[in-house]
């Protein structure tokens, strides 16, 4: 249903679009299954810029470990879609965008920069890398996706 619906708003046909539809799509790019985690906290707004300019976005959150030192640590990685983008090192030395968490520091926060030249619409999507321990972390899968950050590039 949601694939359908995405292919006939593709071709302009608005018809057949529930709310409940328009919700579970992403910044005009097909739909993801996003599965939050009520202790991560990613921007509701999208990014938006102007093309050659950047953005940034900020994520938090709590771990529900803690603290112990070297008990717990889980990370999320982050993958781009759409339009070319660049997301600097976060200012905690995230790569492109990965959250990396711990029970040393279990409050995270982090803040990062993004930018591309060509405009268009992109998101950043993160999803549970393959450490996490089910013991700590029940309800959580490797490869779930917990989180989005939609950008929107404007033209000049």
């Amino acid at each position: 249903m949601l694939f359908d619906s995405y292919e006939k708003k593709a071709k302009g046909d608005d018809t057949d679009l529930f709310p409940l539809l328009s919700l579970l799509e992403s910044n005009g790019l097909p739909p993801l299954n996003v599965e939050p985690i009520s202790w991560m906290s990613f921007p509701s707004e999208p990014v938006i810029f102007t093309a050659g300019n950047s953005g940034s976005y900020s994520v938090s959150g709590t771990l529900p470990y803690g603290p112990g030192c070297n008990i717990v640590n889980i990370t999320f990685l982050g993958s781009k879609e759409g339009t070319n983008v660049t997301i600097s090192s976060g200012s905690n030395g995230g790569n492109w965008g990965t959250l990396d968490l711990d029970d040393c520091f279990p409050n995270y926060s982090d803040s990062f920069n993004i930018s591309g030249s060509t405009p268009g619409k992109a998101r950043v999507v993160y999803r549970v890398f393959n450490n996490v321990y089910n013991g700590w972390f029940p309800d959580l899968k490797a490869g779930q996706i917990i989180g989005v950050v939609n950008v929107t590039i404007t033209a000049d």
